[in-house]
Formats: structure tokens, sequence, C-alpha cells
């Protein structure tokens, strides 16, 4: 197999050698397979959409120009394959031959390239609100699909608006186009293709050995191409060193955490960039659920309340652990006054089952004093947090019903 550097430039510069085949709408292909749509071009391929002529449903075929391209077909399959089950990862279903070419069967996206919906403007339909939403979760999605990548040992190494393929709404982005992955098991590959210059890392383009970080930069200059609307730069390097002059440009009115987080992934310095997309996926999920990040604390402070509460009754001190309980309720009864309260039923009513057991100066459920409880239950301080949530109060008393911490 050739050495994927040298591909690249193959890719380039090799001379025609062979008639490319374009089939023709209503065309049969794969034997039971009509044309429906397509020619869509690739560097090295073309696309078509296709439709089986007894069975319902729609695919894409990918039908290479020629022989001359079959081992780099062979190494997007690899990659490909490794990844398709991934959610943001279009759907691989194998290989058929045509006229003797290796063609790949896959899922059809109704919404095409994410290209296309920059260019013709139809991303931002809909105001700065809902364009930014959108923005925001596509380029979550696209994370979640190239973290999965990474995590089968994949780097995609062409990363870009045109790579990512969309449903007929764009509530859906699947990463497509393998073509330059590197599916290996621990070592890294280089690779550089003058056609995607502008959103290549520093170090791609300087012909370095690649790891997962260089998916990210390419990401991040994919999310700036969406809130430009357009990109004016000719190398991936150019938005590092303009960085704040091109975010000003944008289309939407951009977060500032999401801005820190685009500065952050497009640092040229591969060892200062953020080193994979776990951090990426936790900003734009805290800022796309602004409710997150509060769960996420309030269920840590409600385990450590328990936590708390326990180690008081263990040590038989049950009127600090009355007290904990309490003094815990009235925090959360406060809380509910500016944010929704969301800690998990489960975590609160671990909770509550030990306030029952201080409530009844016991160390273990079988001891508790049911009568006594239901007294002090409802007239605890849980009781103004029960007014203002009746339909989570409900829910929690009947999951505390059922594990007959209640009666």
């Amino acid at each position: 197999m050739f050495d994927f550097l040298f591909l690249s430039v193959i890719i380039l510069t090799m001379p025609n050698t062979t008639t490319v085949k374009i089939y023709k709408r209503g065309e049969t292909i794969l034997n039971d397979y009509t044309i429906i749509a397509g020619p869509f071009g690739g560097g090295f391929a073309n696309v078509y959409k296709i439709k089986h002529k007894k069975q319902p449903g729609q695919w894409a075929v990918k039908v290479p120009h020629s022989l001359e391209f079959a081992q780099l077909f062979k190494k997007e399959i690899s990659a490909w394959k490794k990844v398709s089950d991934a959610p943001n990862v279009v759907t691989f279903y194998g290989v058929m031959m045509q006229d003797n070419l290796p063609c790949m069967l896959s899922e059809w996206m109704d919404g095409g390239g994410l290209d296309n919906w920059i260019a013709n403007g139809k991303l931002y339909a809909g105001g700065n609100a809902a364009a930014l939403m959108r923005i925001i979760s596509l380029s979550l999605q696209i994370a979640k699909g190239l973290h999965a990548a990474h995590q089968k040992n994949v780097i995609h190494k062409d990363m870009k608006p045109a790579n990512v393929l969309l449903n007929a709404d764009a509530t859906v982005a699947k990463i497509s186009d393998f073509g330059l992955a590197a599916a290996t098991d621990g070592t890294r590959g280089k690779s550089v293709l003058a056609a995607t210059y502008a959103f290549a890392s520093p170090e791609q383009i300087r012909g370095e050995v690649l790891f997962e970080s260089t998916d990210i930069f390419s990401w991040a200059v994919s999310v700036i191409n969406m809130l430009l609307g357009t990109f004016s730069w000719q190398v991936g390097t150019a938005v590092s060193e303009n960085f704040d002059t091109l975010i000003t440009k944008s289309l939407v009115k951009v977060p500032p955490e999401v801005v820190k987080l685009l500065r952050r992934c497009t640092n040229k310095d591969p060892v200062r960039r953020i080193k994979n997309f776990d951090e990426v996926i936790t900003v734009l999920e805290a800022w796309e659920d602004p409710q997150k990040k509060f769960k996420d604390d309030a269920v840590k402070k409600t385990d450590l309340a328990t936590n708390r509460v326990i180690k008081f009754i263990r040590d038989s001190d049950f009127k600090n652990a009355i007290k904990a309980c309490e003094d815990f309720f009235l925090r959360i009864t406060e809380t509910e006054k500016a944010v929704t309260y969301s800690v998990t039923r489960g975590s609160l009513a671990s909770l509550t089952m030990a306030y029952f057991c201080a409530l009844s100066k016991c160390q273990e459920n079988s001891g508790i004093n049911y009568k006594k409880v239901a007294k002090n239950w409802h007239r605890s301080p849980f009781a103004e947090f029960r007014h203002r949530n009746s339909t989570y109060y409900l829910l929690l008393e009947r999951d505390l019903k059922a594990k007959k911490y209640l009666k």
C-alpha cells in the first residue's frame, strides 16, 4: 500500500488513465438498485442516491472513478467499518462490485452536505437564536461523532463541513468520508490534501505525525465557518492567527464560553490545544442545556449531604443528622425560588431515607418508626418544597412507598 503522504500527492497529480463512467437517473446499478439522483462528485469517487427495485428505503452508493483508487477505498472501508455504529457517523452497510469497481453502500442523508447549508444560508433561518441553537447542536453532534471515532483509534484527518451530512431539517448531523482516516492500532499516520488546507491543522500541513488533536483543530475551524457563513482563509493556521478578528464577524452572537473553547481548539501548538473531545462535549452540552451544570452540582450536593447524615447516624448522633437534613431541605427550598430544582428522585430518596432513620433514632431501615416519621414528615421544612413542587413530590413519595421507606 502507498505511503499516505505520497498517496495524497498522487490524488492531486495522477493523470486520468481511465474514463470515469457516469450513471444516469433510472439506470440500474449493483444488479437490483436504481439510480434516483446524482452523481454528486468527490475527489476520487461519485456518490449516487439509489433505491432497491423491491425493498423500501433509499441508500447512497459511492463509486470510485477508477481502479487506481481501489487502495484508497480499502483504507476508507477499514476506518469506516470501525466507527459505523456511532450515532453521529453515517452508517456503512457494505461493499458491492459494479463494473469491477468496489462500491460502498451507506445510508442516505436527505439534507445533503453541511457546506451547502452554509453556502445557501439555510443554516441561519429563523433568526439569531434559532441559528445559534442549530449551530451549537450540529457542532456538538459532530464532536460526538469524532469522539466516537477517536475511541476506536480512528482519526478522520479531513474534517470539514463538506464531510458532514444532515437530515432534511438539519437536526441530525453525521460524519462521512473517511478516505484519509488512519485506522491503525496505535500508530498515527500522516496526510496532507491540498483541497482541504483551509481546514487542516498546522501540523497536518507540515506533514507531521497526527494525533486526535488534529481533528479538534479542524472541527473548530468548521464551527467558525458555520458561524461566519463563509471562509476567506487559505490555510487553517490563519484562523489561529486572526481568531479575534474572525469571531467578531460571526452572523450570530456567540456565547463567551464557546468563544473561549474555539480559541483553545485552534491553538497552533497541538500541545497547548484541547487534547480530546470530552471537554468540548461538556462545554457544548452545558451551553445547550443551561440546567445541566446545575443539575450535576445539585446531585453532588445532595449526595454529599446524604453521606454526612449517614455518618451522623452511624455515630448515633441523631440530633445533628436531623438538623443536617432539615438545613438541606431549607436550602433547596430557597434554591427553588430562583432555579427549578433538578436533583434526581433517586438521589433525594436516599437522603430522605436517612432522614427517616434519624427521626426514628435507628441505624437501619428495619427500625424505622413510620408513625413518628409520618408525624414529622408533614411538619418538616420539606413541606414548602413539597408545596412548590407537588408533582415532583408525589413522584418522590411514590418512589419511597415502592421501596417501603414510606407507608
